[in-house]
């Protein structure tokens, strides 16, 4: 089994979270046996490629092959939310604006994030051309705001209100 990460809990210092190339993502402790796990129910293309954890540890966040964005409530265990994360029909800007505003642009704010929407950012130097299919390579959350990014293979950046 191939493991993609590992967060410590920011709650505890005995618990981690350890997200393998499998439906399931798993809190473990340091004696290595399984305290809790969250799944994403698919038995095909459910398999997590990356996954990342809330500032405060209330959130796990996974991306599966599926290009899902699976969010599990840890204080609830349950998986609360879902968010397909690579869409066809994805609108591409170059200046990001969060809440009105703008973002290390320097410029007037060209659109707002609405809630579950991506704001896409486009790196140039990666060309659709050399990618067969685009999926997710990693996420990440912001530190002091409610925001998730992702990026994929084909050098998009995506932002996301959860």
């Amino acid at each position: 089994m191939a493991i993609n990460n590992i967060m410590l809990l920011p709650r505890t210092s005995d618990q981690f979270i350890v997200c393998s190339r499998t439906n399931v993502v798993t809190v473990m402790n340091l004696q290595g046996m399984t305290v809790k796990s969250y799944s994403s129910g698919k038995r095909r293309k459910g398999e997590f490629t990356c996954s990342c954890m809330s500032p405060q540890g209330e959130w796990i966040y996974c991306v599966g092959e599926d290009n899902v964005l699976y969010c599990f409530s840890t204080s609830t265990g349950r998986l609360e939310h879902t968010l397909t994360v690579i869409e066809s029909s994805s609108v591409k800007l170059k200046d990001v604006a969060i809440d009105g505003v703008a973002m290390d642009t320097g410029k007037e704010p060209v659109k707002q994030l609405p809630l579950g929407t991506p704001d896409i950012v486009t790196n140039p130097d990666l060309s659709s051309d050399v990618m067969e299919s685009n999926h997710v390579l990693g996420i990440t959350h912001h530190p002091h705001q409610n925001i998730i990014a992702t990026f994929t293979s084909d050098g998009q950046l995506h932002l996301w209100r959860p």
